[in-house]
């Protein structure tokens, strides 16, 4: 048997009223396609086009970049609708490392959602860096003014900890400097 034994047709069919679409298999079984009622704006079909193609490149290992948070988002929504979390998840790594120019800016925006897409993706580099973020600033860490109380139990025995540490770090520093000016 060889690859091309196996042949597929895939069709993109639109869904509740225009407002979504999904890719199924083609043949009679698909139905009425409805492509004419799409109502999303074309930049939005662009965008998840994008990222379908960037799904496709996570399946077969092609390199791919995120340029922004919202086309992450855009990914891991399709990825959690074809139950491809964990490939999208173990190919991040990558497209994150890249995204250094606009990770840090939108870290500021939007860490809550950050954090819950780290936390779905299971994405621990990701979670890591969305977390030292959330701890700060020391004096009133962003998440205290989070709605999100599943997370603030997550967060809050980090923060404890870091408290802990820098509290053990600030006597220190205060014992060298004592010492020093004897």
């Amino acid at each position: 048997m060889n690859q091309g034994d196996f042949k597929y047709e895939w069709v993109t069919k639109i869904v509740e009223g225009g407002n979504d679409w999904q890719l199924v298999n083609g043949g009679p079984k698909a139905g009425k396609l409805s492509l004419s009622q799409w109502n999303k704006p074309s930049s939005e079909k662009h965008e998840q086009a994008t990222a379908f193609k960037k799904i496709l490149n996570a399946m077969y290992t092609l390199p791919y970049a995120i340029s922004n948070a919202a086309e992450l988002f855009t990914i891991t929504n399709l990825a959690r609708f074809y139950m491809c979390l964990p490939l999208v998840s173990g190919t991040l790594d990558g497209p994150l490392a890249l995204a250094q120019d606009w990770t840090m800016k939108q870290l500021w925006q939007t860490p809550e959602k950050l954090l819950q897409l780290s936390i779905e993706l299971r994405h621990k580099n990701l979670f890591h860096d969305v977390l030292m973020f959330s701890l700060g600033p020391f004096s009133r860490p962003v998440f205290f003014d989070w709605d999100d109380q599943e997370l603030k139990k997550i967060l809050m025995p980090h923060h404890k900890l870091r408290s802990r540490a820098f509290g053990a770090l600030e006597q220190t520093i205060i014992l060298v400097l004592d010492d020093y000016q004897q």
